[in-house]
């Protein structure tokens, strides 16, 4: 981040687990696509490029502070299609949709940093779990309703409890939705659970995909690609 490559918007560095979400995500040129939750706008970022500047990125945070360094990166990158907004994600405005695609990378408890904090007790207790969860779950059923039909959504977090993942899928998709497989070549992901404190998940929760941090040598994440049925 000293060099004047860097400053002058060359490149950008993020962890090589950071970018699994938007590479599974797949935006196209032309598409209208939704970052809910895009502070510090590394993913951001790295969407407008696959979309080769063509169609509409809007990058939204709740946090204004936030959403300064994500004009910062944006600015410096270049990038020309990218559209802020600073909204709760839980109540975003319906009317700006539907999305062709949206990222939504939710907060988390950051288990899979663990590597870079050794010594750092991720034990989290069940209530912080408990109200991680719930916020996530709010986030997917709004974002739900702002995706197209035929659209697809990426679902991440940066953590391996069933409870931030598999559990708030499970909790929040109906019918209309299937998690899809994810390959990703040169990186090995664990499947997603589908019973988890004595609770049968749909079985299609084994198509989430746990990126574990000695499997790769990189952060940890995990990743749901889902699709929302097209309309008939």
């Amino acid at each position: 981040g000293r060099t004047l490559e860097h400053l002058l918007g060359t490149y950008h560095v993020q962890e090589e687990a950071s970018l699994i979400p938007s590479v599974v995500l797949a935006p196209r040129p032309g598409e209208l696509v939704l970052d809910m939750c895009a502070a510090p706008g590394g993913k951001t970022a790295q969407i407008s490029v696959a979309m080769a500047s063509e169609g509409t990125v809007v990058a939204n945070d709740v946090s204004i502070d936030r959403l300064r360094a994500l004009r910062s990166n944006c600015e410096r990158l270049g990038v020309l299609n990218v559209a802020m907004a600073a909204h709760d994600g839980t109540r975003f405005p319906l009317h700006v949709g539907p999305f062709d695609a949206i990222l939504l990378d939710v907060p988390c408890s950051c288990e899979g940093n663990i590597r870079r904090s050794i010594g750092a007790n991720y034990a989290k207790p069940a209530a912080f779990l408990t109200g991680r969860s719930g916020l996530q779950a709010t986030l997917l059923g709004r974002a739900w309703k702002l995706l197209a039909p035929g659209g697809r959504l990426v679902y991440a977090t940066c953590t391996f409890a069933p409870e931030e993942n598999e559990m708030v899928l499970d909790y929040s998709l109906r019918d209309d939705a299937s998690i899809e497989p994810i390959h990703i070549e040169g990186l090995t992901a664990a499947p997603g659970v589908t019973k988890w404190l004595g609770q049968v998940l749909r079985p299609d929760c084994t198509n989430v995909a746990r990126f574990w941090p000695h499997f790769n040598d990189t952060g940890g994440f995990t990743v749901a690609l889902v699709r929302k049925e097209a309309a008939s």
